[in-house]
């Protein structure tokens, strides 16, 4: 179930991680309804990263999901770095979200479905965690 590894810097690579992970957390028995609340945190960070951030050296975007108890652990790591002042989101500073607006709620998507979310940059780039609960699970192809 566990995955830590790169992917393409690009938004079909991260549709498809995020398939990938839903398709990972419905084989351990999670819930259709909880499976899909996490691959969607998982995809806004991954969307974040893809949109804000920018390529790690060798190209890619780091992602790691890992199952501790009751919790899948997500982390994505880009290779950018705040250029000037940190951007808000960088700081876990949430801008209002506007109800009319196309976009800028992904934030508040992870807000609202992760138990806990982070944000940590370095000289090496930025990476955001967040855990979800996925609660108990139903034996596998049960």
């Amino acid at each position: 179930m566990d995955f830590d590894g790169p992917i393409r810097f690009d938004q079909q690579a991260a549709t498809e991680t995020r398939h990938r992970f839903l398709d990972a957390l419905l084989a351990h028995g999670t819930s259709v309804d909880v499976a899909e609340d996490a691959a969607l945190v998982l995809y806004e960070l991954l969307q974040n990263g893809v949109e804000h951030g920018a390529p790690r050296p060798d190209g890619s975007l780091g992602v790691c999901w890992e199952l501790v108890g009751d919790l899948v652990h997500l982390a994505v790591t880009d290779g950018g770095r705040p250029r000037g002042g940190a951007e808000p989101w960088r700081s876990r500073r949430l801008r209002p979200a506007d109800p009319m607006a196309d976009r800028g709620r992904g934030l508040h998507i992870v807000e609202g479905l992760s138990r806990t979310w982070t944000v940590e940059t370095t000289a090496a780039g930025t990476t955001v965690r967040a855990a979800v609960r996925i609660g108990p699970v139903s034996p596998a192809g049960g």
